[in-house]
């Protein structure tokens, strides 16, 4: 493999120049010890991406391209202008335009010049010196009032020492004090096990179901479903804390406040709510626990569960799966019977698991029975209680 005459790195087959100094492939040393005027040039397309051995920056095509007339390394001419000649290591051209102009020197300042005496003429007439009038004598203090003299000058200090402190006192004084607000904070009432006083709020909107609880067994639906400390077992639901709402008003079908159990209460413990006051034999209570959609499409609902007399026990009510910061499914399992035969219903005993869907309703949770997702079986009576 050849190698390049200037720098010795390894030249690729073929080149005419070497990639490393840019120097030509073919040059002669005996040439580059022999500089002569160099020559700038437009760049041709053999040129065209050598690079410059100055600033190693590739070389483009056109004008302003400078070629050592010793190797014959082209050199962007600005480049070459300032490197005074040729940039390869060892070049005889490597200073062929000559060294660069010496600064010029700043000439040291003239010598200090050595200057005499003025020379006073003879007839100059001189200048009289004034001298200075001696200062006037210190008169001595009356006799008697020897040491005397600091008394007004104190009694002064301390009057204005006084008034300063009066201004002060007097601009303290009217400044006022900022206000104190005192915030007391009341723990809120807990929500009781069981159901308040009130029956839930009365608005008005549209849904086309016709009981509180899906039946998809096509039997019959045989109540909305609750739980008594009587006939209740063990209940493993849990209450949601995060379902309960901290204000807003919600008023029952008689315009009465709701209580502040039912402002916090978690959807699982409104529908437990319902599901209580089935079997208590309350309809109307349980009625008001219905989103008000599911109450305005069902006027009849009342009358058909205080005709069916619906006995429930519950398993369990929980957990709670909040789909939003407004609606909320809660698992359930619960029995329920009736104990009368209606239209839409019968009087076998049924167990329903899946979950119900919460709807918050103002500041607090109702039952959607149009959303929610419930499985009927038939059980023995004994299960129902």
């Amino acid at each position: 493999m050849n190698a390049c005459p200037r720098c010795g790195a390894a030249l690729a087959p073929g080149a005419s120049h070497c990639a490393a100094c840019g120097a030509s492939s073919t040059a002669d040393t005996a040439v580059l010890a022999t500089p002569s005027t160099p020559r700038t040039i437009a760049a041709t397309e053999t040129m065209v991406g050598r690079a410059c051995p100055y600033c190693r920056f590739p070389i483009k095509q056109g004008p302003g391209v400078t070629e050592c007339s010793s190797c014959h390394a082209v050199h962007h001419a600005e480049c070459f202008a300032d490197n005074r000649g040729c940039a390869i290591a060892g070049c005889s051209g490597a200073n062929v335009l000559g060294a660069a102009a010496a600064p010029l020197a700043v000439p040291p300042p003239p010598p200090a010049a050595q200057f005499g005496a003025p020379t006073v003429a003879a007839n100059t007439p001189s200048v009289p010196t004034m001298a200075a009038p001696p200062p006037p004598p210190l008169s001595a203090p009356p006799a008697g009032s020897s040491g005397a003299w600091w008394k007004p000058a104190l009694i002064a200090f301390a009057i204005t020492v006084a008034v300063a402190g009066a201004a002060v006192a007097v601009i303290l004084g009217t400044k006022k004090s900022p206000h104190t607000t005192t915030v007391v904070r009341t723990a809120q009432p807990s929500a009781e096990t069981t159901a308040p006083a009130d029956s839930g709020s009365a608005d008005s909107a549209g849904s086309t179901d016709t009981t509180g609880v899906t039946d998809t067994t096509g039997s019959g639906d045989t109540s909305g479903s609750s739980d008594t400390s009587s006939n209740s077992s063990s209940d493993t639901g849990s209450s949601d804390s995060s379902g309960s709402a901290s204000s807003g008003a919600d008023s029952t079908p008689n315009g009465s406040p709701a209580t502040a159990a039912s402002a916090v209460a978690g959807p699982d413990k409104v529908f437990r709510w319902h599901l209580q006051a089935l079997n208590e034999g309350n309809a109307q209570k349980a009625f008001n626990y219905f989103v008000p959609s599911y109450r305005a499409s069902n006027p009849d609902w009342v009358s058909n569960r205080e005709q069916a007399s619906p006995t429930i026990r519950i398993v369990s009510i929980g957990p709670v799966h909040r789909t939003a910061s407004d609606s909320a499914d809660v698992d359930v399992d619960f029995f329920a019977q009736d104990a009368n035969p209606t239209s839409g219903s019968d009087t076998k005993c049924r167990e329903f698991t899946g979950s119900v869907h919460m709807e918050k309703v103002g500041s607090v949770w109702r039952y959607a029975p149009a959303l929610s997702h419930l499985q009927s079986a038939t059980q023995d009576s004994s299960e129902c209680g």
